[in-house]
């Protein structure tokens, strides 16, 4: 079963938007904007629109202040809708950027493609997660060399290619992954 996180989640959602933090924020608030270090937990709906509000309150203990913050920040149990009407003007007062879908998806198979190196874990047991990101994604010309990858592993092993070969292009290609950062 896919493991869902909020950073996926948020690719999956086409009037979601990511951000990244300005380099200048406090320890706190860029450790809550960034995605790799919440773990780039992909469940999104709900959990990721709560994580706003979060991320609200780290900026106001990091400093930061003004209604946008303040308002986002008082959400309970925010709906979609809530935040939708407050996220802009938050994220400006906090000096976030926005950051397309595509470029997004790149920085998540990037940062899996480079856990799963670090990790020296099969790189096949992962090929479905670099194809359910592409298609969550909406297919990005980012990630299209990872993408199907699974489909390719499959056609592969059809053909009589060995595992090791096959693990050593799907490798390679992760590798290449690894190294592109947008």
């Amino acid at each position: 079963m896919w493991r869902r996180h909020p950073a996926r989640e948020l690719l999956l959602s086409k009037q979601s938007t990511a951000f990244t933090a300005r380099t200048s924020l406090s320890y706190n608030l860029s450790r809550a904007l960034r995605p790799r270090a919440n773990r780039s937990e992909t469940c999104l709906k709900a959990n990721f629109l709560r994580r706003y509000a979060k991320i609200a309150w780290h900026a106001l203990e990091a400093g930061l202040d003004g209604p946008g913050i303040r308002r986002l920040a008082a959400l309970e149990h925010p709906t979609f809708f809530e935040v939708a009407e407050i996220l802009p003007r938050a994220s400006q007062e906090m000096g976030l950027s926005e950051l397309a879908i595509g470029d997004a998806a790149l920085r998540l198979a990037s940062r899996c493609a480079k856990e799963i190196l670090d990790s020296g874990e099969d790189p096949l047991r992962h090929v479905r997660d670099f194809e359910r990101l592409w298609i969550h994604a909406d297919y990005p010309c980012e990630l299209q060399s990872v993408g199907n990858l699974d489909d390719e592993v499959w056609v592969a092993q059809s053909c009589g290619q060995s595992e090791d070969k096959i693990r050593e292009w799907v490798t390679a290609r992760i590798k290449a992954l690894a190294g592109r950062v947008p």
